[in-house]
């Protein structure tokens, strides 16, 4: 989202809000985020105005990125008040480079389950084991030679 978005918190929650008015009635919508040099995931559920927060290194909450989905939602007109956070217990990471693999790995099992990962904290689960890492950069290395 940030690369296509512009640098400034305004033109994020911009884009944000012109992705939301265009969702459907249910559905969920799946936001990477990175804060430049690690990246989080946030699934936002406008129908029931909550907002799921996924990150490997257990870090608190950015302010900056709740600024941005709070005024993207604002923006695109589907909530009047904030949303409900939820700090989604997730797998964390155990090394300091696998955040974005841990992101793609955290949509494949939520639309895997649907959506049932969230609800169960992903059973319990600590971290992933490096073969469930690699499946995830095998996937993506498949999809990225299409574009090569």
């Amino acid at each position: 989202m940030a690369s296509q978005s512009g640098n400034s918190q305004d033109d994020r929650a911009c884009y944000l809000a012109d992705e939301l008015k265009r969702a459907h009635a249910g559905q969920l919508y799946f936001l990477p985020y990175n804060f430049g040099a690690h990246w989080v995931l946030v699934i936002i559920n406008p129908c029931s105005n909550c907002v799921y927060f996924f990150d490997s290194m257990q870090q608190p909450i950015c302010d900056g990125l709740k600024n941005v989905v709070e005024s993207g939602l604002q923006m695109c007109g589907l909530k009047q008040k904030l949303p409900i956070w939820e700090k989604v217990k997730c797998p964390h990471q155990l090394t300091s480079t696998e955040c974005g693999f841990y992101v793609m790995r955290y949509m494949k099992e939520i639309i895997d389950e649907q959506m049932h990962a969230i609800n169960l904290e992903f059973n319990g689960k600590n971290s992933y084991t490096k073969e469930e890492i690699d499946e995830v950069r095998a996937e993506w290395g498949i999809i990225m030679q299409a574009y090569i």
